[in-house]
């Protein structure tokens, strides 16, 4: 068990740089110069233009002339210290306060995707399973499928265009912590939350499925059931919980997806999180907030696993490298 756990935890840091040099790498090779963009801006707000020694100085300024290993040395130093990448160079704003303000945002709309996904996906995987091969069996296992098959961003699109020409309302566009208004902020949370809950439900929904046909083909289901225990109560009692803890696993494991769905959704629905300020950020060019945040993301999904297959290797022995 401890040489199991201590090789997930040393295979987790080399992912996590490779990933960092990746995000770093990829950053450098897109078209563009960010100090001809803050240039730009300026010119454009100022009435004015720039010249090339401006560009030369803001350049030196931003640190965009050393050498490539050494600005990723300089802001993977940043990651490990604290600053989380420095600051914003369009505006100055430190990474840790951009984090903090909207990092809380991410995560609620996570937790209330996985809420709901749990509410909806288990009762139907299990009703699925019960009346397999017959009707509800099959308009369950279509509407997964679709869950699974559509982008999220392709739906939210058509359900916006419908709100809006068809009953003419749509999400607010402001945004407001659910401590100060909770009505308006469930306005605007909810409908992306849904349409991520669709995709996620599915997939729960048919591994639920499978768990609880392969439980209910076991000797002890059969054995229950010959003792005279009523369906539900073999279902409750001894089906279910040996199905939820692959359940659980599959679907901790399927939540870091739901991180980099975000990104989409909350551009479509303006709402501030992490993904709303990797594109900005991504448009503007501001390459420390856009490397930081998509780390800290990444960090996340890795951690994530992390914990689900230490997890696991608790729930299930025979977990084991070879």
């Amino acid at each position: 068990m401890q040489k199991y756990i201590a090789r997930r935890v040393l295979l987790f840091i080399p992912t996590l740089l490779l990933a960092s040099v990746l995000i770093f790498g990829i950053l450098r090779v897109l078209p563009g110069d960010v100090a001809l963009a803050i240039l730009g801006q300026e010119a454009v707000e100022g009435g004015g233009g720039y010249t090339e020694t401006q560009i030369r100085e803001l350049r030196e300024e931003l640190g965009l002339n050393d050498p490539l290993p050494i600005q990723y040395a300089k802001w993977a130093w940043s990651m490990v210290n604290g600053e989380f990448g420095g600051e914003s160079i369009r505006s100055t704003e430190p990474l840790s306060s951009i984090i903090a303000r909207r990092l809380p945002v991410t995560l609620q709309l996570t937790v209330y995707t996985v809420l709901l996904s749990i509410i909806v996906a288990v009762p139907l995987g299990v009703f699925s399973a019960l009346y397999q091969d017959k009707w509800p069996d099959y308009v369950l296992r279509m509407g997964a499928i679709l869950g699974q098959s559509m982008p999220n961003f392709w739906i939210a699109l058509l359900l916006l265009l419908f709100m809006v020409t068809q009953i003419g309302w749509s999400p607010p566009l402001g945004y407001s912590n659910i401590w100060v208004d909770p009505f308006h902020h469930l306005q605007i949370m909810i409908w992306p939350a849904l349409i991520l809950a669709w995709r996620f439900s599915a997939y729960m929904t048919r591994i639920t499925r499978s768990g609880m046909l392969e439980v209910l083909a076991q000797d002890y289901v059969r054995t229950a059931k010959a003792k005279g225990l009523g369906q539900q109560l073999v279902v409750r009692r001894h089906s279910l919980p040996n199905v939820l803890i692959p359940v659980i696993t599959l679907g901790g494991l399927e939540v870091s997806t739901l991180l980099g769905g975000t990104v989409i959704l909350e551009n479509l629905f303006g709402i501030p999180g992490l993904g709303q300020a990797i594109v900005e950020a991504a448009v503007g060019r501001d390459f420390p907030v856009v490397q930081s945040l998509a780390m800290m993301l990444v960090f996340f999904m890795l951690g994530l696993n992390l914990v689900v297959d230490i997890a696991y290797s608790y729930v299930d022995p025979r977990v084991r490298y070879s």
